[in-house]
């Protein structure tokens, strides 16, 4: 989502009709980033509210065995484009263990799935995926 549109002013511009423009924007700007950045819903295949990512909960195999997440590609939300993800922030798991396994390590994330692992077998865990 655009928040702030390019304004260029100059010398000869009439401050009557610039200072509500910019104020306008200004405005747009505040409501924004005042107390409302947001992660979203929570819910698996949802986008970040704000914050370019995805939601997934997806439940590991076996000890040490890559997984496949699928993720939604169509770049309707946070004007990602489908972006590959950067990392992940696990929000909860249902048992311990470790979730690892980065973007570059192991399978090569794409804007479609990524790989992940854990070192214990069957746990759930929900991840936000960071694009």
């Amino acid at each position: 989502m655009r928040l702030v549109n390019a304004i260029q002013l100059t010398p000869n511009d009439d401050p009557k009709k610039s200072v509500p423009i910019l104020a306008t924007q200004i405005a747009k700007l505040y409501n924004a980033f005042h107390g409302r950045v947001s992660f979203g819903s929570g819910t698996t295949g949802e986008r970040g509210e704000n914050i370019a990512g995805e939601f997934a909960t997806f439940t590991t195999a076996g000890a040490n065995v890559e997984k496949t997440v699928s993720l939604t590609t169509d770049g309707a939300f946070n004007n990602d484009n489908g972006a590959i993800p950067k990392g992940y922030i696990v929000l909860h798991q249902d048992k311990a263990g470790s979730l690892y396994q980065g973007p570059t390590t192991g399978t090569a994330w794409t804007k479609a799935a990524v790989y992940v692992k854990s070192d214990v077998a069957t746990v759930t865990f929900s991840v936000f995926f960071i694009k």
